[in-house]
């Protein structure tokens, strides 16, 4: 498989999305672009992405908790919960 650099999956997956027309997903064949974009490394950017996103969110809601808790009417400790679950999702 020939490695690209990330401007060209970029460009190659828009070329793709846009000249396809109205496919369904079942017609949708991968390209050299999809699998650029599947490669080992996006793979690990991706990853680090979500678990960054999952620690945000997590470490957001606990520090905001005196605000954001009136605003989502739950009780403490579910909220907390779920503050808790994304801090572990991140990790």
């Amino acid at each position: 498989m020939q490695t690209l650099p990330m401007s060209n999956c970029i460009q190659l997956l828009h070329n793709k999305l846009s000249s396809s027309g109205r496919q369904t997903a079942a017609q949708f064949v991968p390209s050299a672009a999809l699998r650029c974009l599947l490669r080992p490394t996006m793979k690990r950017h991706l990853l680090w992405f979500d678990c960054g996103g999952g620690l945000f969110v997590g470490s957001s809601m606990l520090i905001l908790s005196g605000w954001l808790l009136p605003l989502y009417r739950m009780p403490a400790l579910l909220y907390d919960l779920v503050a808790v679950a994304n801090l572990a999702y991140g990790c």
